[in-house]
């Protein structure tokens, strides 16, 4: 048994919920509604007994009316909170409370409100809302104690937790949206989706079959080894989407998927998202540049997943009908940058292209030095470096008398500081391109912004 295995054991078994409500009809009508649930539930009709009792007992849940002698529940669970910001907090409320509710929510003081009477199958979904959101924080915080004290495995093992903490926030991500009513959907034009998922967890990976599934894509398989998906995919002439692990030992995602790009059956190529344990930018550079579409981090999200998946099907029909990118052979590029990482990012992908004239300058000073001295097709500028002269570019270039004829400007940076720039080039193409930096998208990016007739700029 794994080591989250026991934890999660050990988080069940703590599961316990707290009711107080000094209305005797309405505890009894609690009781009917969780008497066949598998976990403990102690009642209570004042709340200064439940207060003390709270003090000495740890719960998973504390459900509270709000209008109660001695004290209210917003008051009992503000109590709560500071005793363990973990448990999860309802409150039970009047037509009339909904103010002191909303100002309880936005507070954080308490995670739902519930108005009398309620739906009971909209309670129950709250209470099992509210236990999954503690399970997942209890265990993280199990987690957390487990790593501090285990010194002498602090490389390994932490490692293997965290990846199976993922996994798990994974299952709780997707419980928490198909327990929602009200979720995310793809749009009406990729209701029929056509999806492969490779998912070595059979928990995360019947949850994000049934997710997916709710969200409209009902024509979906999934597979827990490579081998098996690639039998299923050679006998289909085409797939949508490909929703793989990544860095799994038993399914290594690079492998799988140079595997789907030689299958001849396939009348076009799937979109492809690589399922990632971390948000690392060199491993996500490294999935985008082995071919994959788009990544996703664990834990999943489905609002995340769907919109990715739903960009990057777009971006593949809107391919279709484009011109392909002109000849860049002979393009003069500068690149204004300190960091020597992402000049050589820049660098690999440019060469890609057979771009080979790449000048480096590292200030925005040098920069408008360097373009007055050598004709230029592509600038790249990081928007973190703020030199005085650089703010305004274009009187600059007016200032300095220097021409840009079918100059591109791309900013790069983390954020693009989009409003900035968008005001300083305006006689010529400008695109913001942030992290991190890959071939598909900056080769995407290029084209949106060549006129479709552009020729090679050594010929101009």
């Amino acid at each position: 048994m794994t080591i989250i295995k026991k934890l999660k054991q050990q988080v069940e078994k703590e599961i316990r919920i707290l009711v107080v409500d000094d209305e005797t009809h309405v505890v009894s009508a609690l009781k009917r509604i969780l008497i066949d649930e598998p976990f403990q539930v102690d009642y209570f009709s004042d709340s200064l007994e439940a207060m003390k009792v709270i003090e000495r007992q740890h719960y998973a849940l504390v459900i509270s009316d709000n209008k109660m002698p001695n004290m209210t529940g917003i008051e009992l669970l503000t109590g709560v909170k500071s005793i363990s910001a973990y448990t999860s907090r309802i409150l039970l409320t009047g037509q009339t409370e909904s103010a002191e509710a909303i100002e309880a929510f936005n507070n954080k003081v308490i995670h739902c409100y519930i108005d009398k009477p309620w739906n009971n199958a909209d309670l129950l979904l709250q209470i099992n809302n509210a236990l999954n959101s503690y399970r997942y924080f209890r265990l993280k915080q199990l987690v957390d104690d487990l790593k501090k004290k285990s010194i002498e495995t602090k490389t390994i093992q932490q490692s293997e937790l965290q990846l199976e903490l993922n996994q798990v926030q994974s299952q709780l991500e997707l419980s928490k949206y198909l327990n929602t009513t009200e979720s995310i959907q793809f749009s009406e034009k990729n209701r029929e989706l056509s999806v492969l998922i490779l998912e070595s967890s059979k928990d995360v990976g019947n949850l994000l079959l049934a997710a997916l599934k709710k969200a409209g894509a009902n024509n979906c398989k999934i597979y827990d080894n490579s081998s098996s998906a690639l039998d299923y995919l050679s006998g289909c002439s085409s797939i949508d989407v490909i929703i793989s692990e990544w860095e799994d030992k038993t399914n290594t995602g690079e492998s799988f998927l140079k595997s789907v790009k030689a299958l001849p059956n396939l009348v076009r190529q799937p979109v492809f998202i690589a399922q990632l344990f971390s948000d690392n930018t060199n491993f996500i550079e490294a999935a985008q540049d082995a071919g994959a579409d788009d990544c996703i981090v664990k834990p999943l999200k489905m609002d995340n997943l769907i919109n990715k998946i739903e960009t990057q099907v777009d971006y593949h029909q809107s391919q279709q009908s484009k011109s392909p990118l002109p000849d860049l052979s002979g393009y003069n590029v500068l690149i204004v940058n300190n960091d020597i990482s992402v000049i050589n990012r820049l660098s690999k992908i440019l060469a890609r292209e057979g771009i080979t004239n790449i000048k480096v300058v590292k200030s925005g000073i040098a920069a408008i030095t360097q373009m007055r001295s050598e004709h230029l097709s592509i600038l790249f500028y990081d928007s973190k470096i703020m030199d005085p002269q650089w703010i305004d570019l274009q009187s600059q270039l007016i200032i300095k008398k220097i021409k840009l004829n079918n100059f591109i400007m791309f900013v790069t940076g983390s954020d693009g500081s989009e409003g900035f720039y968008r005001t300083s080039v305006d006689a010529n193409p400008i695109e913001f391109l942030t992290e991190p930096y890959t071939h598909r998208r900056l080769i995407s990016s290029l084209m949106t912004i060549f006129p479709k007739d552009q020729s090679k700029n050594s010929e101009q």
